[in-house]
């Protein structure tokens, strides 16, 4: 049977980035303010999941975006994250 995994330290998958990483590298704008979690503010601005999801992977396919380039926030997520798929698989 197939099992959700509850992503740890997250609502939503968008809010794995830190806010300033978020509005940064996923936005687009850094003088973006998210009152909530970026999540409801993907919500709230009616904008679509799929293509802000592509566009931050094209800019990290094209090394526009490197992990190097996250806050300390954002690779903490990241890693609790990869650590809970690991658990998983193992």
């Amino acid at each position: 049977s197939r099992k959700m995994l509850k992503l740890p330290q997250c609502v939503a998958i968008e809010d794995a980035l830190s806010k300033d990483d978020f509005a940064k590298f996923v936005i687009g704008d850094e003088a973006v303010n998210i009152p909530g979690t970026n999540a409801e503010y993907v919500k709230a601005t009616a904008r679509s999941k799929p293509v802000l999801a592509f566009g931050f992977a094209l800019a990290v396919s094209e090394g526009r975006v490197t992990l190097e380039m996250l806050s300390a926030e954002s690779k903490a997520r990241l890693k609790a994250i990869v650590d809970a798929i690991f658990e998983r698989l193992t």
